[in-house]
């Protein structure tokens, strides 16, 4: 019999659910491959550089994408969404992990 890593090996119709799975959100697969903008923020809430993307996935509480940029993006930086269509939204990075040279993947949280 193939285990299974989400049953509970002392009771088979006992589902088990991963102890570090610390997401506040559901993820959603659909979105993945939206265009989006990424505009990063002054500390006086002006729009700077703008970047575009892709979604990764998304949830009601942020999302991940990548990006392909010369600058250094950190975490905290806030800056402004805009997803598809979909009006601009603030959000602030909430990490970063760079992929290439100038490719990164990015967390976002939004701040609505």
């Amino acid at each position: 019999m193939k285990s299974d890593p989400f049953r509970s090996f002392r009771n088979p119709n006992e589902v088990i659910i991963h102890i570090n799975n610390e997401r506040e959100y559901e993820r959603f697969e659909g979105s993945f491959g939206t265009s989006v903008q990424v505009a990063l923020t002054t500390s006086k809430h002006k729009q700077t550089n703008k970047y575009n993307g892709f979604i990764i996935n998304d949830s009601l509480g942020g999302c991940s994408l990548i990006v392909l940029t010369k600058d250094i993006l950190e975490v905290n930086q806030c800056c402004w969404l805009q997803l598809g269509n979909l009006e601009s939204i603030p959000a602030r990075i909430i990490w970063v992990k760079q992929l290439d040279q100038y490719l990164f993947r990015l967390g976002m949280k939004y701040l609505i």
